[in-house]
């Protein structure tokens, strides 16, 4: 399993290799297959916040990962053609709860693209604002009665269901992010992802601890 640290690197275990945060592209052969590269691009892309103490750089660090993993999914994720009304309509991402990660998420929306498609953010509060989605992600201030009713109200359709809280997979999830430490880690359910209709790569599943 590989995970980023809050410093912005790849921690070398299996496959990856150690990734320096810095903007030099490592040679080819040490490139990890999760693209590692685009991450640290993405993270440096991202890193506009004023300088502050140590435990608020670590904290913005977390964040600006986060970010970038929720960007770099659609990349090693499969979602049926159905779920869009045309070839050309926006990936939208939902977020649930206020979060730091919601910045960084509004900031790749207005200037990447996800697959050629436009990404639309939207704060979602209500069952009918989710259904809209093709990502959720779900911030650990979220009660957990808000979490099983949003989730329950997406059983079977075709949404990334991504959250912070520990217990986020047991609630229905299909990622949850873990803080370990100064790494943020991957908790994968491949059942989940199945029954909603996603098709995830190998590649992130390697680098995931797939609970099933």
């Amino acid at each position: 399993m590989s995970v980023f640290n809050t410093d912005g690197n790849m921690i070398p275990t299996f496959h990856t290799a150690r990734l320096a945060y810095t903007g030099a592209a490592p040679p080819v052969r040490n490139r990890c297959a999760f693209g590692c590269w685009w991450l640290c691009l993405l993270c440096a892309f991202l890193a506009f916040s004023p300088p502050g103490h140590a435990q608020q750089d670590f904290m913005e660090r977390e964040h600006r990962i986060k970010a970038a993993y929720l960007y770099q999914f659609v990349n090693y994720i499969e979602w049926d053609e159905k779920a869009f009304s045309s070839p050309d309509s926006p990936l939208v991402i939902g977020v649930v709860g206020d979060d730091p990660v919601n910045k960084y998420l509004k900031l790749i929306a207005s200037q990447r693209k996800a697959k050629n498609r436009p990404i639309e953010y939207r704060e979602v509060s209500t069952v009918e604002e989710a259904k809209e989605c093709h990502i959720l992600f779900f911030s650990e201030s979220v009660p957990d009665e808000q979490v099983r009713k949003l989730i329950g109200g997406r059983q079977g359709e075709p949404v990334l269901l991504v959250g912070e809280k520990s217990q986020f997979l047991q609630h229905g999830g299909i990622i949850a992010f873990v803080i370990a430490g100064n790494n943020v880690r991957l908790q994968l359910s491949m059942k989940k992802a199945a029954s909603h209709g996603l098709r995830v790569s190998s590649q992130l599943a390697k680098i995931s601890n797939v609970v099933d």
